[in-house]
């Protein structure tokens, strides 16, 4: 049974969670805009329902809930995204869907009177909570290999340079200077930071005198990762944000709606037109000029949550982290989480399984991690390369967005979608020294000594990441 007191801190934290989660899908949508391009009815519908919850401040239990159903099904349809934490978004997204019939059929079945808001915060957030963390696991899991302590190729020497280099920081002269003679230094200082702050971050939310001190870490960690530029990294911080609210103490809560309360003229003010701008820009300017827009509110946003939580660190809770449900049947989406992150080891998908900008190898029976051997893989999808031996199909052959001149191989899987979508030519090629061809005319395949169909299923769950050729673990999204 919950005391009306804690009735009260639960309606709280899931309010606030709502509004951020809305806030970060936002920005989702704002760095993927193909729903605004192309009129997809179900991104404007998300959209739409995002805006609606936040001008409304949460009043009707029932947008919150049609937005979650909302997107799930946006993303769901969307698969396979080639986006690590939208995979988790997803996931998320099934886990409150879930929890909403959940509550629908205890309120009908079991005469159960607590509030949608009170089911939700006891049994959706403390799972919500329980994911976030395996998903620090996992991000630091798949960097614990050799190649991402390489400075020349590793993620966490690129990422800082990167962030240098969109901050325009590197054309000052001193620091191009510093930079420059202190390269190896400064990268090695990134690739240890990157790594030893997603570690500490969630240790320091399990534990109730420190909390407060990690999402206040988690927080600045994850505005600095913004500051690349990267639109997926982003958007990615805005999600990091939302989760890492769920981790505020009940006085941080309670004094966030507050604040929210006292000054909600001026928040609404303030939403209006950044709505107004953003819309403006994606409507009739560039999308030089839209990128700067969203950028510039990105920046507000982060700025105004940290330092409300830095201004507030002092108020800190009695009590204990909930990290559990009172259903056993919800623990099935944090364990898929913890099942897709294993999933590079188990010989499954590459890419979307949180080893984004690890340097990770799996594949063609290797591995470059300290401990997991290859010798775990169950599955043969990582060991079937294709070696193109001789094509006129055009686009097949190409170089990913992060390495432009590095050529790469695919692994089947993705070599015969990839084929799929051309409409004519030949491939000659190898898989694992055996030869195989397909041609294609007119859209359909005329010629094919290997078996094309894929199941509809693995098609929406499975992605791989390219192998490049020199064998070499380069940084990869």
């Amino acid at each position: 049974m919950h005391s009306i007191q804690n009735k009260k801190k639960e309606s709280n934290i899931f309010l606030l969670f709502s509004l951020f989660w809305c806030v970060s899908t936002l920005v989702h949508q704002l760095i993927w805009t193909e729903w605004s391009y192309f009129n997809l009815p179900v991104g404007w519908l998300l959209t739409i329902l995002c805006l609606v919850h936040i001008f409304t401040f949460g009043r009707y239990k029932i947008v919150f809930i049609l937005t979650i159903f909302t997107s799930a099904f946006w993303y769901v349809l969307r698969q396979p995204l080639v986006v690590n934490h939208l995979y988790f978004e997803t996931i998320m997204s099934l886990l409150m869907c879930a929890v909403s019939i959940g509550y629908y059929i205890s309120k009908r079945f079991k005469k159960s009177t607590n509030k949608f808001s009170v089911y939700f915060a006891t049994n959706a957030l403390p799972l919500l909570r329980t994911s976030l963390l395996a998903l620090y696991f996992f991000v630091v899991l798949h960097k614990l290999n050799y190649d991402f302590f390489k400075t020349d190729i590793s993620c966490g020497a690129v990422l800082f340079e990167n962030l240098l280099n969109n901050l325009k920081l590197i054309n000052i002269g001193f620091i191009d200077n510093f930079y420059s003679t202190n390269q190896s230094l400064i990268a090695n200082f990134s690739i240890y930071f990157s790594l030893c702050a997603e570690l500490t971050i969630p240790i320091l939310l399990l534990f109730k005198g420190s909390r407060n001190l990690g999402l206040i870490l988690g927080l600045l960690f994850h505005f600095l990762l913004g500051l690349e530029g990267l639109g997926a990294i982003v958007s990615f911080t805005a999600m990091m944000f939302t989760y890492l609210v769920l981790f505020s103490s009940d006085a941080l809560v309670a004094k966030a709606l507050e604040t929210i309360k006292n000054f909600k003229r001026y928040f609404i003010i303030g939403f209006t037109i950044t709505t107004l701008l953003i819309a403006i820009s994606l409507g009739f300017l560039s999308h030089n000029i839209f990128n700067k827009v969203v950028g510039l509110v990105w920046v507000i946003y982060t700025l105004i949550t940290i330092g409300f939580y830095i201004k507030n660190i002092r108020l800190k809770s009695e009590n204990t982290l909930r990290l559990n449900s009172e259903y056993l049947i919800f623990w099935m989406f944090p364990l898929l989480v913890v099942l897709n992150g294993f999933a590079p080891y188990l010989g499954l998908k590459t890419q979307t399984s949180f080893s984004m900008f690890s340097n990770l190898i799996t594949e063609n029976g290797k591995t470059n991690h300290f401990f997991i051997p290859s010798e775990l893989q169950i599955f043969d999808y990582q060991r079937e390369i294709v070696i193109i031996k001789d094509t006129n199909m055009k686009n097949l052959s190409s170089s990913d967005t992060w390495n432009q001149d590095k050529a790469y191989n695919f692994l089947l899987f993705e070599f015969i979608k990839k084929v799929e979508t051309i409409d004519e030519g030949y491939v000659s090629f190898e898989v694992n020294d055996k030869p195989y061809y397909i041609e294609k005319k007119n859209g359909k395949v005329t010629t094919s000594s290997i078996k094309l169909n894929q199941n509809k299923i693995s098609r929406k769950l499975l992605l791989f990441r390219p192998i490049y050729s020199d064998n070499i673990s380069y940084c990869q999204q």
